[in-house]
């Protein structure tokens, strides 16, 4: 009897990254999501089978129009208020789930929301770029609002890396721990702050070996790659490293690495 629980046990630590057509998450392990946050892959499941849940894209116009998850429609994040979401006809027992890229403002739009009085607000763990990487239905098209123009920013620090992806290649389903360093430096005149490192799955992790960098400056971010964290698909995907700096022009800088699963193994 004791070794039928533990083989439970193992299996449900197991069971994860999976979703619609086995390409992408599905766990149902609430010490892996965020109590404000869903997997896409159960919002994709619930469109599959004939919903039509209430899908907010909080980031800009532009990047909206450029991919946004089908169905979605687009209030900017800075722009969230109760007459925009009275505009969109929404009401406050609606089930509505909201998106930003990586996922780093989810939790505070649930928050805004939920003070408003809205009561089901959930966010998609990791983001647009989860619901991409894992190839759930995209649409293109721009948003009613039109974009607004961005000045140019001079001077400061930025960001940069002459090789932001990585391929791992093909490694087993059940094996150990896959790593690679990327190089990211300042190519600015300030000094450049890192604020937080976040990844799109929690079978993807990040470090970085310092968070000040002066002109000129390197550091070392470390990505390590889990199989064992979840039960991942087979076959060949990417998972993202989001980086969160003081760089005026960007808001976050992303790594990615590719990932071939070898099923079984």
């Amino acid at each position: 009897m004791k070794s039928v629980l533990i083989l439970l046990f193992v299996l449900a630590l197991l069971s994860g990254c999976t979703g619609a057509g086995e390409t992408g998450h599905h766990d149902d392990d609430d010490e892996i999501v965020a109590e404000h946050e869903i997997y896409p892959g159960e919002v994709a499941e619930l469109i599959e089978a004939g919903n039509r849940p209430i899908i907010i894209d909080l980031r800009s116009p532009g990047e909206y129009a450029a991919g946004h998850a089908a169905g979605a429609i687009s209030i900017p994040f800075d722009t969230l208020s109760m007459g925009e979401l009275t505009e969109a006809g929404l009401d406050r027992h609606d089930v509505i789930y909201v998106y930003d890229t990586s996922g780093r403002i989810g939790e505070s739009a649930v928050n805004v929301l939920t003070s408003f009085g809205f009561e089901n607000v959930k966010s998609f763990s990791g983001g647009y770029v989860h619901w991409e990487e894992d190839e759930y239905p995209i649409e293109e098209g721009a948003a009613a609002a039109t974009q607004k123009e961005t000045a140019a920013v001079e001077g400061g620090p930025r960001i940069h890396a002459e090789v932001t992806s990585h391929e791992f290649g093909v490694i087993p389903q059940y094996g150990g721990l896959a790593t690679h360093d990327f190089l990211i430096e300042n190519t600015g005149d300030g000094e450049l702050l890192i604020k937080a490192i976040s990844t799109s799955c929690a079978c993807t992790s990040a470090e970085i070996d310092k968070d000040k960098l002066g002109p000129g400056e390197s550091a070392i971010v470390k990505a390590t790659f889990d199989p064992n964290v979840h039960e991942e698909p087979a076959g060949r995907f990417r998972r993202t490293i989001f980086i969160e700096s003081n760089d005026p022009t960007r808001e976050e800088f992303m790594l990615t690495v590719y990932v071939d699963i070898e099923e079984g193994k």
